[in-house]
């Protein structure tokens, strides 16, 4: 619905992040499965990075979904 709002509002990348357009990659467009499903293909055996930009973001808000990402990445094979 962010993704919506942006793309009808043509909202720059500064607006876009401070209404929370990134996302864990759980709740994104990607289809996180489908892509460890293409690291597997492929025998990728190095690091990979999730980032998650907010602006302004609040002390304690990171670490919580930071938590949340790493148990869904895990679940889904990428550990």
């Amino acid at each position: 619905k962010v993704r919506e709002k942006m793309q009808e509002g043509n909202w720059s990348f500064a607006k876009a992040v401070s209404e929370d357009i990134m996302c864990e990659p759980e709740l994104g467009v990607v289809d996180m499965t489908a892509f460890v499903k293409v690291l597997e293909d492929i025998d990728f055996s190095g690091w990979a990075i999730v980032e998650q930009d907010m602006y302004p973001a609040p002390f304690e808000k990171p670490f919580p979904i930071a938590k949340r990402t790493r148990e869904y990445l895990t679940k889904i094979g990428m550990d």
